[in-house]
């Protein structure tokens, strides 16, 4: 399969059109792309992906979630500041902890290993924008 046809829509899943800003299927943008590999409407915690142009895009998670480029639950393949496996968030004794794993470039101003994020925080992964609530 070629890289485009690997490309799809965060919102709706469609395959990506090259050279469309928009998703032919549901009109999402298509500037940094995202694709989860699981989610839900009553999950424990959300994330909200902050689009350049203003949009966005909520996911509901219940469970750790893997945000990164590539090989993550929350994938954005359009942007290369994010690693593979950027950075991780999740419940810890009550507690939602964002981990850096390793990443090239870190996480919200470089940060390297964990920090509790409150609702409402929002981090900066990779070139992307995240907002966090509960």
């Amino acid at each position: 399969m070629s890289e485009q046809l690997e490309k799809r829509c965060g919102k709706c899943g469609a395959p990506r059109t090259p050279g469309n800003r928009f998703c032919v299927a549901c009109g999402a943008p298509t500037i940094g792309t995202v694709s989860v590999a699981s989610s839900s409407t009553s999950g424990r915690f959300a994330i909200t992906h902050v689009l350049p142009d203003g949009r966005s895009q909520r996911f509901r998670l219940d469970r750790q979630v893997v945000i990164g480029r590539q090989e993550a639950d929350v994938a954005v393949s359009d942007d290369p500041f994010l690693s593979s496996r950027h950075s991780a968030l999740r419940e810890i004794a009550g507690r939602f902890v964002l981990s850096d794993l390793g990443s090239t470039n870190g996480t919200y101003i470089r940060i390297r290993g964990e920090v509790e994020l409150r609702p409402g925080d929002q981090v900066m992964i990779g070139g992307q924008v995240f907002r966090f609530s509960v």
